[in-house]
């Protein structure tokens, strides 16, 4: 046995050799991201069982991490505004619909604080958001296709079509 194979690690590489490697590995990963992401896609599809395990032997060793995290994350609920919007998004997303963010406060300016049902002024505990023809039936979450309204007044429309503007008196 040679005197440098003595020094070598279990990888059989001397330190700078192994240095060099690590730099060449995270370069080519840097170039060929999208072929190593879905090399790793198909190896996490092909070896659930592996992945599984792994997962649950990460989980019991980071515990303690993992509740500091926990701790830090704010309340899904800490602005609703922003979560009510995320839920219309994904809705129409789902349905293949047209989405763009619809802000309440851009439709409020748009609209005056009246209800597009109504007619009457929506005061700000009030405000919901209408879909003139419902995510549910095809229609887009866009400014074109929504209006200020109140929640009760939404709530009675339900999901009826463009055609009932007026349905509260």
């Amino acid at each position: 046995m040679g005197r440098a194979a003595r020094h070598r690690p279990a990888s059989g590489y001397t330190p700078e050799q192994a240095e060099r490697k690590r730099l060449y590995d995270a370069a080519y990963y840097v170039s060929h991201r999208a072929k190593m992401k879905a090399s790793s896609q198909r190896w996490r599809v092909a070896n659930p069982a592996k992945v599984r395990e792994y997962q649950l032997k990460y989980a019991a060793t980071h515990q303690e991490e993992e509740r500091i995290r926990q701790k830090a994350r704010p309340p899904k609920r800490i602005d609703p505004e922003k979560n009510r919007e995320r839920v219309h998004r994904r809705r129409a997303f789902e349905r293949g619909a047209f989405a763009e963010e619809v802000e309440m406060a851009v439709l409020v300016e748009r609209d005056g604080s009246y209800c597009g049902i109504c007619h009457r002024r929506v005061k700000p505990a009030e405000r919901s958001i209408d879909h003139v023809l419902p995510v549910s039936k095809g229609g887009a979450h866009s400014y074109a296709n929504t209006r200020l309204t109140h929640l009760k007044c939404n709530i009675l429309r339900n999901n009826r079509g463009a055609a009932q503007l007026r349905l509260v008196g």
